[in-house]
């Protein structure tokens, strides 16, 4: 197997020995994201209360927090809110980033009253598509919330909670960019070999859009907007 695409067990402890250390002085700036995102949901959910566009329902609790606040935050503002960070993602890409589930008939049909409201744009078809976010949706939506790469593992390693999904997660978002073959990834994880636990965790985050779809163990395509993660 190539050097360059997985380290040696010693070296890996080492960079999450690391990361640890680095997660620890940015927690403070983590808990700002979620104040932030918390006064952002407040006021943009009393605006979108009294000016919504024609046939869209007012936003009610989701089955998930976005950024890993826990505060309720709606679809269409957490969707609004990527497309404004980062125009023309695929349909996978800003429901993940967002903190959404992107197989489900909720987000396809928040999508399409976004797209009726004419407050994102769609260009292309099947899977060239793009979605962007209009003049009319950044006026909804007024400044967006910045987040980074620390922030987006974090949100999903709370929607998880602690569970073998939540494991895998985070051991390949703590070692990003350094990606894992199945057998030392159940290793480090203290799983048994060939775990029936474990082989249903990554079919679940697959599912999902987080990890790589084949090959070494990683994070996807989806998550990976140039500059998230650094």
């Amino acid at each position: 197997m190539m050097a360059n695409e997985h380290y040696d067990k010693g070296h890996r402890a080492g960079i999450l020995v690391g990361y640890n250390k680095a997660m620890a002085e940015i927690r403070p700036a983590i808990e700002d994201i979620r104040r932030a995102v918390k006064a952002l949901d407040d006021s943009l959910r009393s605006a979108h209360e009294q000016t919504l566009p024609a046939g869209m329902a007012a936003p009610t609790a989701t089955p998930v927090p976005a950024w890993g606040t826990e505060a309720r935050i709606s679809a269409e503002f957490a969707l609004l809110n990527v497309l404004a960070l980062y125009p023309r993602s695929t349909y996978e890409r800003m429901c993940v980033i967002a903190g959404y589930r992107h197989r489900t008939g909720h987000m396809r049909k928040t999508v399409k009253k976004l797209i009726e409201g004419g407050l994102i744009s769609r260009q292309g078809s099947d899977d060239k598509t793009r979605y962007s976010i209009t003049m009319r949706g950044e006026e909804r939506l007024g400044d967006p919330v910045r987040v980074d790469g620390n922030g987006i593992a974090a949100m999903w390693e709370g929607i998880l909670l602690d569970g073998p999904e939540q494991r895998v997660f985070g051991a390949l978002a703590d070692s990003h960019p350094y990606t894992w073959v199945t057998a030392e990834l159940e290793e480090h994880l203290n799983f048994r070999r060939h775990s029936k636990r474990m082989r249903a965790a990554i079919k679940t985050l697959r599912a999902i859009g987080l990890i790589s779809e084949d090959g070494l163990l990683g994070l996807s395509d989806h998550i990976l907007v140039p500059g998230l993660f650094k």
